[in-house]
């Protein structure tokens, strides 16, 4: 099964190695994903919706997640039903491990100066 079917199709009907791999590509998205995150406010508060965007949409975009399920998961997701899925939560906990270590550069380097924090998100400095 494809990576994004593994984030995207129903946990229940997964075999026992899929769900164990889904958790992992989960952590792994998530982590992806922290490292896009645009402002210092979204690594400190991932809202649900990040899911939707780094995975659901791209599976959608991927031809492997049709329409209807996309949207459906865009309901769970703001309804706070997903959030009980373990691979939304693997999504999460692999993004918290990496805005940690990226907000601990960041400090680091630019302390509490906004500008030099900003300069971090638009690209000029790497975590």
């Amino acid at each position: 099964m494809n990576v994004l079917e593994l984030l995207t199709q129903p946990y229940e009907r997964l075999s026992l190695p899929d769900r164990a791999s889904a958790l992992l590509y989960g952590r792994d998205a998530g982590k992806t994903a922290a490292e896009m995150a645009l402002t210092w406010e979204d690594l400190e508060n991932p809202g649900p919706l990040f899911y939707q965007r780094h995975v659901v949409e791209y599976a959608r975009d991927a031809g492997r997640l049709e329409e209807a399920a996309a949207e459906q998961w865009h309901k769970q997701l703001l309804g706070g039903e997903a959030m009980r899925d373990p691979r939304v939560q693997a999504f999460f906990f692999g993004w918290h491990e990496r805005a940690v270590e990226i907000m601990g550069a960041i400090r680091a380097d630019a302390g509490e100066d906004d500008e030099r924090r900003a300069r971090w998100f638009l690209g000029g400095m790497e975590p």
